[in-house]
């Protein structure tokens, strides 16, 4: 059998996904969603790495 293991930051990596899509929405549509959170977050995190 092979090696199951995922790398610990998977989960985290696909949690971005949502989170920018928040922040993207509410940028081209200010009057259904505005999530001021979800911007303060990705603007701290350094999606590079």
């Amino acid at each position: 059998m092979g090696n199951l293991t995922k790398p610990d930051n998977e989960i985290i990596e696909t949690m971005i996904f949502p989170l920018w899509g928040r922040a993207i929405y509410g940028e081209y549509y200010p009057d259904l969603l505005t999530d001021f959170k979800a911007k303060e977050i990705l603007s701290n995190i350094d999606i590079n790495t």
